[in-house]
């Protein structure tokens, strides 16, 4: 995980998806249009997002329309040329520097099971061992959040806007150049390293 340091990873979901997380190790990859359109058609969950995996923003002032008297102030442009595309596997971080304020309630909507990982590092490392042996290549990482109305520049798979920043997430991307629907593979049982919880009466 890098220079984060992540005490536990929270998967939370129905409880059939992830008893098969926690006894076989069911790794279920959603494709990353399946964010963008969520958000299209479900304006007011902040499960999706329009923007998810752009590569860039940028702020401007003012943008002017050729052949028009037509400006537009304070502009923020994203931009996708399908640098990233593919599939995203999408967790709850919970870091050893007390970083997490406590988890909001908005994250009960995802589903009223949980599986916590203990062992985040293990977690990882089963995948990428997955991946190095069935040529794929994931890419694990906590997000970094930013704030869409200042930020500009490059973005990857590991960026999201300020907004989401409740969901305190950590992410598993690996890239596909012609993905499907999903990817779904399994890594094992990982009842060592994991427990499921009901998180909602």
């Amino acid at each position: 995980m890098g220079k984060f340091s992540i005490s536990h990873l929270v998967k939370f979901g129905e409880q059939k998806h992830l008893y098969r997380l926690l006894k076989y190790g069911e790794i279920y990859m959603k494709n990353i249009d399946f964010y963008r359109e969520y958000e299209l058609s479900n304006p007011e969950h902040l499960r999706g997002d329009i923007y998810e995996c752009f590569n860039n923003i940028s702020q401007h002032n003012t943008i002017k329309f050729l052949d028009s008297d037509l400006e537009i102030n304070n502009v923020t442009v994203y931009e996708n040329n399908n640098t990233y595309i593919g599939y995203l596997f999408c967790m709850y971080a919970i870091f050893t520097n007390n970083e997490n304020k406590g988890l909001d309630s908005r994250m009960l909507d995802f589903g009223e099971y949980a599986v916590i990982i203990l062992n985040p590092k293990e977690f990882i490392y089963r995948i990428k061992e997955y991946g190095k042996a069935n040529h794929l290549l994931p890419n694990c990482s906590p997000v970094m959040y930013f704030n869409e109305n200042y930020h500009s520049g490059k973005l990857h798979p590991f960026m999201k806007r300020e907004k989401y920043s409740y969901q305190s997430e950590a992410r598993i991307y690996i890239h596909n150049s012609n993905p499907q629907d999903y990817l779904c593979f399994n890594i094992g049982s990982i009842e060592d390293i994991a427990i499921l919880k009901k998180v909602r009466s």
